[in-house]
């Protein structure tokens, strides 16, 4: 049976030095490219008006869970910067595909 671990995340920041939303975005563009060239699907999860609060949200999936695990680690570290974490989250799930792959194909 086929087994796939997919690794989410939220975190919801809170950016002291923003002066306004074009600081917020940049601060929130730099993580979220920082998460999608580690291999993650990434994007800011609210567009308030607020330039001090940004959420975003991540996963990455893989047939093994030990990947996901290692990858979800890495991802934590590149929240490490000149803002505060005021929440975060992750979470691995695993889904069975509900069939076996058959061995060969058959000719039809």
């Amino acid at each position: 049976m086929e087994k796939m671990t997919v690794g989410i995340g939220i975190v919801s920041l809170v950016i002291r030095h923003a002066r306004s939303l074009k600081d917020r975005r940049q601060t929130v563009q730099s993580l979220i490219q920082r998460l999608k060239n580690s291999g993650f699907s990434a994007s800011e999860i609210n567009d308030g008006e607020n330039f001090k609060r940004a959420t975003i949200g991540f996963s990455i999936c893989s047939g093994g869970a030990g990947f996901v695990e290692a990858e979800i680690e890495k991802a934590k570290r590149i929240f490490i910067g000149d803002f505060e974490i005021a929440h975060a989250k992750t979470e691995m799930i695993e889904i069975d595909s509900g069939f076996e792959l058959p061995l060969f194909e058959r000719d039809e």
